[in-house]
């Protein structure tokens, strides 16, 4: 009788991990993380469990193709985390071929990067390593006073923040080709060297151009000032205090971070990015980024199009919805990486895909939530 008794205890735990086992491959939510998400479900927290289910369902029918996660979380609470299998791509190593993405996969977050060192030179003046986000950026490179005349002596950090630096660039061809600007700067001998010799076009915060040699340059901003290369500051002041353990930052021959889209993070991560803004700058009680900086930084300081805009290195858009306004803060990467954060309905959405490259697509990952998670809150 003990005997069998111990069978059908081993029986049950062997039956027990099987279905977890099974729930994880079909993308339940998962508290074994040690995370600190606090979760709840769809409609605990006032959101449309059809609609949003349809949107994952479209997903996995390849409507929406090539979509690796989508994270969901309201009211501070994490209510859908969902990973699907996909073609992915590592950048500096190309095509890794199809990929079944999980909880601990690391994931190309693109130009999302740029948003995180824009928060970094944020915590930079909080430190008061850097003075004013006013200072001129030829103060930081005496080596390079070569370059210290006309309107380049008049672009500010915060003209970098706004990637209204009025010079030279060209990000509007595909990153594929080696004639776009960012690649070219990462190929260069010296990256800020590259940047500052481009031609001044525009008097600096009157032309909006997105750069990621604006990037590159902060990055090395607050290297001069705290002594860390990028890496190591962000790691230090962003991602150990929001508990990111993991992550990779591709960098240079040279050594040096690719600022404006090196960095490789869980899907999990981005969530708790999104999560430091929502709460202007406060994680889980502990003030990370001033409160004031971290509502400045999702202001628009930018018009760039009559639906969309940008502040310090992250973008503000507008979307019609059931002829209703609304507006998002969003960190965006090369190939649908997302985070889309809506202050209005206390939301955050992560979403990472494959689509590296693609801009002729007649979809877009956003449509996700702007088609299955908005139109129901409106109702609300």
């Amino acid at each position: 009788m003990t005997n069998l008794k111990i069978f059908l205890f081993l029986l049950l735990v062997i039956t027990l991990k099987i279905s977890a086992q099974k729930d994880n491959a079909d993308n339940s939510l998962s508290v074994e993380s040690g995370d600190d998400f606090i979760f709840s479900t769809l409609a605990e927290q006032g959101l449309n469990e059809e609609m949003v289910m349809a949107a994952v369902d479209s997903i996995n029918n390849g409507v929406y193709s090539n979509i690796h996660s989508l994270l969901i979380l309201k009211n501070n609470k994490l209510v859908l985390e969902k990973y699907f299998e996909g073609e992915d791509a590592i950048i500096g190593i190309g095509r890794v071929g199809i990929r079944q993405h999980n909880i601990d996969s690391l994931h190309d977050i693109r130009s999302i990067t740029k948003s995180i060192v824009g928060a970094a030179v944020l915590i930079a003046v909080a430190n008061g390593q850097i003075e004013s986000l006013d200072e001129p950026i030829i103060n930081f490179f005496p080596e390079f006073e070569k370059f210290n005349s006309g309107f380049k002596s008049e672009i500010t950090i915060k003209h970098l923040l706004t990637m209204t630096d009025g010079l030279e660039w060209d990000e509007n061809i595909s990153y594929a080709d080696t004639t776009n600007s960012e690649r070219r700067l990462n190929n260069s001998k010296d990256a800020i060297e590259y940047y500052l010799s481009r031609q001044s076009l525009h008097k600096p915060g009157t032309v909006f151009n997105y750069s990621g040699g604006c990037t590159q340059t902060l990055a090395a901003i607050v290297k001069k000032c705290s002594g860390l290369e990028i890496d190591e500051f962000v790691n230090q002041n962003i991602f150990q205090p929001l508990g990111i353990m993991t992550f990779e930052w591709v960098k240079r021959k040279d050594g040096i971070p690719i600022a404006a889209s090196g960095l490789r993070m869980r899907s999990r991560d981005l969530l708790k990015f999104g999560l430091l803004y929502l709460n202007n700058g406060n994680y889980t009680g502990v003030q990370i980024i001033p409160e004031l900086l971290a509502m400045e930084a999702q202001n628009l300081q930018f018009q760039v199009e009559p639906d969309f805009g940008y502040g310090f290195q992250i973008w503000i858009a507008k979307d019609v919805i059931n002829g209703e306004p609304v507006t998002s803060v969003e960190a965006n990467g090369n190939g649908g990486q997302v985070i889309a954060i809506n202050k209005k309905y206390n939301m955050v959405i992560v979403i990472t895909a494959g689509h590296y490259n693609k801009r002729d697509m007649n979809w877009w990952p956003s449509d996700i939530y702007i088609k299955h998670i908005y139109p129901w809150l409106l109702n609300e």
